[in-house]
């Protein structure tokens, strides 16, 4: 196989700076990723997915010598172009391998008797089918590297399959995300061939690069909205939801995750009025800008959300996204059902909200 080298002039230096500002997107990528990673635990998959960006980076870094600089260094020749692509099974090997890492982690059963297949795979039968159709054949890596991309495939939908039980994996579906943008990315590899250089000549490389950053940018969202394994214990760490008034402050409904609370009962009408005075007043004083979102001591939280009519308290040990967003459905779905001009209007007829337990049930525990 022969690419053809770009020849100097504004096409060349156009899509030299769009080969540069990939190669940049990617390490911010990495960057982020990593800062997140240093939150959590190091031996996660989404290290694994740090370093396959990395990986990548580097491998477009590379290729990118051979299209703009052959022609002055013979050093960038053919063979180093194939090189190049040695990073992208280095990345493959990393996620995987940080995958199956943590499945191992997390395995509460330990029923597993074999925890990395998918890395062996990865490590000694991708080369050998890589190298294998190269040069009995002469398909491209760029082909057969969709390949190498299975066994990343099934180790990712099986331990996202975990998080099929959190509501917020539910709506989201951060799956289909990281599917699709590894799809693009990984396509984006069939454009170094010779027939795509015959049809788009040149400009293939612009599309190249886009689709790149487009696809990885996609992959990373999926991280962003898929919680830390660690969440998979959220109703754990629910204490007890409170409902205030807003126009009054006064308290309409508690309920308590845990026998330990409701030991406390009596004090919630006060601690109620309390954050309620407090919000109202940080309003003011932030000249309407915000509202009192959370309040953090040591292990305990109270997440505090507003609605139209009423403020939502939940009392949790420890923070979690899911936690985050099954609260803000809940209160939704309760002003929506008893109505904001009706809560407004409420003047201590707790026959009224005889119902809300059932909205909480359905929100929390189920």
């Amino acid at each position: 196989m022969s690419i053809p080298i770009i020849p100097h002039g504004t096409i060349h230096d156009i899509l030299m700076l769009f080969w540069f500002s990939a190669f940049l997107t990617l390490l911010y990528m990495t960057y982020l990723m990593i800062r997140r990673v240093s939150k959590d635990r190091i031996l996660s998959a989404m290290t694994g997915y740090a370093l396959f960006i990395l990986c990548f980076a580097i491998y477009v870094f590379l290729r990118g010598f051979y299209y703009f600089f052959n022609s002055s260094c013979q050093i960038f020749n053919m063979w180093f172009f194939d090189f190049s692509f040695f990073f992208m099974w280095l990345g493959f090997i990393f996620i995987v391998f940080f995958t199956e890492l943590s499945n191992k982690i997390n395995d509460p059963k330990k029923k597993r008797k074999l925890y990395f297949p998918f890395t062996l795979i990865t490590i000694f039968i991708d080369p050998i089918i890589l190298l294998g159709f190269k040069e009995f054949f002469g398909i491209a890596y760029e082909i057969t590297g969709a390949i190498a991309a299975i066994p990343t495939m099934i180790t990712h939908y099986n331990f996202m399959n975990q998080f099929n039980n959190l509501n917020i994996v539910r709506v989201k579906k951060p799956v289909r995300w990281f599917i699709l943008g590894m799809f693009l990315s990984g396509f984006s590899n069939a454009l170094h061939l010779p027939d795509m250089w015959s049809l788009i000549p040149n400009w293939n490389l612009l599309l190249h690069y886009n689709l790149i950053i487009i696809g990885l940018f996609m992959a990373s969202y999926c991280w962003n909205i898929l919680p830390d394994i660690s969440e998979m214990d959220w109703l754990q760490k629910l204490d007890k939801l409170l409902i205030i008034q807003l126009k009054s402050n006064v308290l309409i409904h508690q309920f308590y995750f845990t026998k330990g609370e409701i030991e406390q009962n009596n004090l919630d009408d006060i601690v109620g009025s309390a954050l309620g005075g407090i919000s109202s007043l940080l309003k003011e004083i932030l000249s309407k800008k915000g509202h009192l979102r959370e309040i953090d001591h040591a292990e305990k939280k109270i997440i505090v959300h507003h609605g139209q009519a009423t403020m939502c308290l939940m009392f949790t040990r420890g923070s979690s996204s899911e936690i985050l967003f099954r609260t803000e459905m809940f209160h939704l779905a309760f002003e929506k059902r008893f109505g904001v001009e009706e809560i407004n209007n409420w003047v201590a007829d707790l026959s009224m909200f005889s119902k809300i337990d059932d909205i909480v049930i359905k929100h929390f525990l189920r």
